[in-house]
């Protein structure tokens, strides 16, 4: 069965890293490494969609019909939008109705799918698990905001340097930008094992 392995880490601290043991070629952790998982998920998860809440409504409440706040040299600008399309406006030209519909039923469907996904695949590394959990809390987060305003999402960040700037977005953009990015890291090392494993046999 799974076990802990005890590091000696700076200070004499002692990590304990879990060692799965495998079913069929698959890892299977310990149960106290699932739960310790679960409530990790858990806390990101919560804190992602609190902290998109809290800052749309911040941003509702303080920059709704303000002229745009800049921070660090115009580096951020805090500005009030509302998007009828998907991440930075795509989609946001189809009609009124079809738009919103297909929006939510899409979000539901993807979230639904993930959410599958995340509870029954046990076997995913920590970090693809996490970034998936990111990219669920970011499309959580905007489904929210589609649902309370009539299939609008608001946005109130941009970035950029002089003319060069980003679209408008808002924090559970930037939990879908990290997830994906997790996840084409991940597959990117993944390629990247499976190519040298065969180099390795020879």
């Amino acid at each position: 069965m799974g076990f802990a392995s005890k590091v000696a880490g700076p200070g004499f601290v002692h990590i304990y890293i879990p060692i799965p043991w495998h079913r069929k070629g698959v890892p299977v952790y310990p149960k106290s490494f699932a739960k310790r998982r679960l409530f990790l998920a858990t806390a990101l998860l919560l804190g992602c969609i609190g902290c998109d809440r809290i800052t749309k409504n911040y941003a509702t409440q303080s920059l709704q019909g303000e002229p745009p706040i800049s921070v660090c040299a115009d580096t951020v600008r805090l500005c009030f939008a509302l998007n009828p399309g998907g991440f930075l406006s795509v989609g946001s030209q189809l009609p009124d109705e079809i738009r919103r519909q297909s929006f939510i039923v899409l979000n539901v469907g993807l979230m639904f799918g993930l959410a599958l996904l995340l509870l029954f695949k046990r076997d995913l590394p920590l970090s693809f698990f996490m970034a998936l959990i990111l990219v669920l809390s970011g499309g959580i987060g905007n489904l929210i905001d589609r649902l309370w305003n009539n299939g609008l999402v608001t946005d109130f960040i941009n970035l950029g340097i002089g003319p060069l700037r980003t679209g408008i977005f808002n924090v559970a953009d930037v939990a879908l930008m990290l997830g994906a990015a997790g996840i084409a890291y991940h597959s990117w090392r993944h390629g990247q094992l499976s190519s040298q494993s065969p180099n390795q046999s020879h």
